[in-house]
């Protein structure tokens, strides 16, 4: 059941264009390897010096506060049953 909601999330939230171009992780077709990839190609085209940070989040959905998360969600048009499934 949490596979279905979550395509089903991932899904509205592509349609509805509610997430940043610049997201690469988490998303259909589009792996971090995608954004390296493309971070490599920028730098190599300018003669800038550039810095870059890596962040490893892989746990921190599990420590977030998930009812101050949820409250976040109800303007972007989901619906408050879909918010309140305890799964």
């Amino acid at each position: 059941m949490e596979r279905i909601l979550s395509n089903q999330l991932l899904a509205y939230l592509e349609e509805n264009d509610l997430l940043s171009d610049r997201q690469y992780s988490f998303r259909r077709k589009r792996s971090t390897g995608d954004l390296l990839a493309y971070a490599t190609h920028i730098w190599s085209k300018t003669r800038e010096i550039w810095r870059s940070h890596s962040l490893d989040i892989s746990k921190a959905f599990d420590t977030v506060w998930h009812d101050g998360l949820i409250s976040k969600l109800p303007p972007y048009g989901l619906p408050h049953f879909a918010l309140c499934l305890d799964i």
